[in-house]
């Protein structure tokens, strides 16, 4: 990085696009005359599921943010990036009867690096975890702002366009998940976020789209999910 420019700014932009970092580490973008705040939330539920069904526990989300820094480097060539490290407090793990949140906490570390080239019109970003927890999902949140009704994703071979209205399982063994699987990208409200190889997200009914980032469950299969 000797070449590049380096400060403590919290802004990056062009033309097209500009980013400035929110609460807690999260990004408020505009992509011209939209704008979406509050990008890159996230969301950490404990797990007593398996590889096959998440089980979460119906306490919510008590993964506590704790602090976040931030730098800001320049290139010579105009690419712009906004390097930012946030460290959480969660649950280590389950508790032995697993029916529970265990005792002792950890730390997680969630890196997220905004790339922005010259006349680019799309936002490159990489993740990273520092994952020290078991029997959790962790989830990256994109909220849109605007409650939809319908939301599109690739599949294998199409575009798929999907309703938020949920099937009829109440004669299924087995409830329908309100998880779905897509081939490299969820769009909705405007806002399309291309994920391949993370290919589980859910579309929540007031317009955020959540991305699985990693499920820590360490089991194949288990007989006792409540889910």
């Amino acid at each position: 990085y000797a070449d590049h420019t380096v400060d403590d700014g919290t802004c990056i932009g062009n033309d097209k696009i500009t980013v400035c970092l929110g609460a807690q580490g999260t990004a408020d973008v505009r992509f011209g005359e939209a704008h979406f705040p509050g990008l890159f939330d996230v969301e950490d539920l404990l797990d007593r599921g398996d590889s096959y069904d998440a089980d979460l526990l119906p306490d919510g989300d008590r993964c506590e943010f704790l602090r976040y820094k931030h730098t800001r480097r320049v290139h010579p060539n105009g690419t712009q990036v906004l390097e930012v490290e946030r460290l959480y407090r969660t649950p280590r793990e389950l508790a032995a009867q697993r029916d529970q949140r265990g005792d002792e906490q950890t730390a997680l570390r969630l890196y997220t690096d905004f790339i922005l080239y010259p006349d680019s019109d799309e936002l490159k970003v990489n993740l990273r975890l520092k994952n020290t927890a078991k029997d959790h999902r962790f989830r990256v949140l994109f909220p849109t702002g605007v409650a939809t009704t319908t939301y599109q994703y690739a599949t294998t071979l199409d575009v798929a366009s999907a309703s938020m209205a949920k099937p009829d399982d109440s004669q299924w063994l087995h409830p329908a998940p309100d998880t779905f699987v897509h081939q490299g990208w969820v769009a909705l409200n405007g806002l399309t976020v291309v994920a391949p190889g993370l290919p589980e997200a859910e579309v929540m009914a007031d317009g955020t789209l959540a991305v699985t980032l990693v499920r820590s469950v360490g089991w194949l299969s288990r007989p006792d999910l409540h889910s």
